[in-house]
């Protein structure tokens, strides 16, 4: 029962990896890799999605909400208010395009070392992101990755 529960874990990061790549909504792809991982544990299929799963969605959300909102905030006030723009532009003017990604990644790690939590760093580095990937060349579908590399590689906490 362990190696199918094994094999479940695995199965369902690759296919979260893969609808990542494909572009398919996250959220519906997440709900299918609890499924497969509860079924794969010993939980039935629907079980796994309306269960346990559904249940630590929500406590989530009702914990982080207000963090989560000022978050999004921040992050708007940073792009309308053409904060983002120039701290971009400062920072591939000065390192080039050739070191963005770097840059970016040590941004986030930045935010997060000061003590900012990962949910509001997100949030901050999106329209942060808006302007680095475009003019390094960057694709938008590397934006997932390269902020988790920022951000939960460095601060590893809930």
């Amino acid at each position: 029962m362990v190696a199918l529960s094994a094999v479940g874990i695995i199965v369902a990061f690759v296919l979260l990896i893969g609808g990542s790549w494909k572009k398919i909504s996250m959220f519906l792809v997440a709900v299918i890799c609890a499924g497969i991982i509860g079924a794969t544990g010993g939980l039935g299929f629907i079980e796994a999605i309306k269960g346990p799963y559904m249940d630590g969605f929500t406590d989530f959300v009702k914990s982080w909400a207000v963090i989560i909102a000022l978050g999004a905030l921040l992050g708007s006030l940073y792009g309308k208010s053409g904060a983002a723009w120039r701290i971009g532009d400062v920072l591939i003017a000065k390192a080039g395009s050739s070191l963005a990604l770097l840059v970016y990644v040590l941004v986030g790690a930045l935010l997060v070392y000061c003590g900012i939590a990962v949910p509001v760093t997100l949030f901050v580095l999106l329209p942060f992101a808006k302007v680095i990937f475009p003019r390094a060349g960057i694709p938008w579908s590397l934006f997932p990755a390269v902020t988790g590399l920022g951000v939960a590689t460095f601060a590893m906490y809930t």
